[in-house]
């Protein structure tokens, strides 16, 4: 019993968005098709997505790029076109082309993939990187500056909390600790009568040894202003 077209369809975009081929194949047994049938047809779809993805025009110049670049003749990256249905006079302007501008790449320096010098990047120890790499260098910083950015901001809190410790100053100490530690918000009634912000933490979430000295007989504490509230 052939697969309805509504199912077939249904099954290329569920491809297409990523889920992988035994989900695609439930879908359809769950949905009436038959058990073989449906197999058949994701292994035919999975091969046809795996020959698009062969001749998309960029992974094809990268894939040629690299021949050259590894010295391979232009022969060779002429069957290997020819391997994926693309005849020679579609594919020689391109490698042509090609062939002309590979002399001139180098190497990137982490990944070894073929680059023109104008268009590379120097990292932070000198290499000359691609742009893939230099890519992942730069949000690889970035998630470095993030961190040490919150761990600046839980230092900043705790010196806040410390000084309002040593300086007899609990509403400060409150708030500073509150941030250091990010303490949720507590459930119940918790509203700062203060400035109005239902910013309270049980005074247990502070540190034990100090929740008593800063702030007692509180149930809460504002995490914003260092309000205690019973």
């Amino acid at each position: 019993m052939p697969i309805d077209p509504a199912l077939r369809a249904q099954a290329i975009e569920m491809l297409k968005n990523g889920h992988v081929p035994g989900a695609v194949h439930t879908y359809l047994v769950r949905a009436g098709a038959p058990f073989e049938e449906s197999q058949a047809f994701v292994h035919e779809l999975l091969h046809l997505k795996a020959q698009a993805e062969a001749r998309d025009p960029a992974r094809l110049r990268e894939h040629a790029t690299w021949m050259l670049f590894q010295r391979a003749p232009v022969s060779d990256v002429l069957s290997y076109f020819a391997s994926l249905g693309i005849a020679e006079e579609h594919a020689r302007p391109e490698i042509d082309r090609l062939a002309a501008i590979v002399p001139q790449m180098v190497p990137c320096q982490v990944c070894s993939r073929p680059m023109l010098p104008q268009h590379a990047f120097f990292d932070a120890q000198g290499n000359q990187v691609c742009k893939t790499c230099n890519v992942r260098n730069e949000l690889g910083a970035a998630q470095e500056r993030a961190i040490q950015s919150e761990q600046n901001e839980r230092n900043n809190a705790i010196a806040i909390g410390m000084l309002g410790v040593f300086s007899g100053a609990p509403r400060l100490a409150v708030r500073g600790f509150v941030a250091a530690s990010r303490s949720g918000p507590a459930p119940g009634p918790t509203t700062c009568p203060s400035c109005k912000l239902s910013s309270g933490v049980h005074v247990t979430l502070l540190p034990p040894h100090l929740s008593a000295r800063l702030a007692p007989g509180w149930t809460y504490a504002c995490g914003r202003c260092g309000t205690g509230i019973a």
